[in-house]
């Protein structure tokens, strides 16, 4: 974990330009260090901004919070309520969580 990232790995965000790791790339740096690495669900809520997810991630002895959010999009009225926004903030959650161990930063 305490090499640096290969660039091949990285990715650019098409409309921010914005360089990052993917989520399933900061997990698999993450159990290559710290192969206890655990994540724990805590809770998801909708409104009319768009879907929330909170959970944590335990590797090492140590725990992290990780908060997402996908907002909603004015051509998709109903992702609040869709497998695609619940999926997208868990992601986003677990790459949070996951840059406290130092992973993907």
């Amino acid at each position: 974990m305490s090499a640096p990232t290969p660039p091949d790995l990285i990715r650019t965000h098409p409309v921010s330009g914005l360089d990052y790791l993917p989520w399933h790339e900061s997990w698999k740096r993450l159990v290559s260090g710290l192969p206890d690495a655990q994540v724990k669900y805590i809770a998801h809520w909708s409104d009319e901004g768009g879907c929330h997810v909170v959970l944590s991630v335990t590797a090492g002895g140590v725990t992290h919070d990780g908060i997402g959010f996908e907002p909603l999009r004015s051509t998709q009225q109903t992702q609040k309520f869709s497998d695609d926004g619940f999926k997208s903030a868990y992601s986003d959650a677990l790459s949070r969580a996951i840059k406290y161990f130092g992973v993907g930063l």
